[in-house]
């Protein structure tokens, strides 16, 4: 391998490691913000989800040849 070649590929290295960098300080930054705490919305949505109130929805007719499912 060339030298010129491992300083472009060190160059290039360094300069994706510094962005995934930049990229988790800014998801930190921004889910320690103020504005985020002031959301309550965001927060039952994701309690709904998990807690598994969201279901999936079924329609009330049936499909022909199939019997209908006792809820």
């Amino acid at each position: 391998m060339k030298k010129q070649s491992f300083w472009r590929y060190l160059t290039v290295a360094i300069m994706l490691g510094l962005i995934g960098t930049s990229i988790l300080v800014q998801i930190v930054r921004i889910q320690n913000s103020p504005e985020v705490a002031g959301s309550p919305a965001r927060c039952i949505y994701l309690e709904n989800f998990l807690s598994g109130a969201w279901r999936n929805i079924r329609p009330k007719w049936q499909p022909a040849g199939r019997e209908q499912d006792s809820l």
